[in-house]
């Protein structure tokens, strides 16, 4: 099986992104260590992604996280 093409990541400029749960596979981050991992949804719950409005103004106490394009 080959891997999708990937041409890098981006952070979301705002301050926080709510996802609301969709019992579905979606939505990827960047691992430290550099690979892109599923986030996998939780029955019921909200996924909230810090931006980088929010990682400026807490002086990274919340750290933005990369999303594939």
């Amino acid at each position: 099986m080959t891997e999708p093409y990937n041409i890098g990541g981006h952070a979301d400029f705002g301050s926080l992104t709510m996802l609301f749960e969709q019992n579905v596979l979606g939505l990827q981050m960047l691992s430290r260590e550099g690979e892109w991992l599923w986030v996998k949804p939780v029955p019921g719950g909200i996924t909230i992604n810090a931006g980088e409005s929010l990682q400026h103004m807490t002086k990274g106490m919340f750290l933005v996280v990369l999303l594939p394009f």
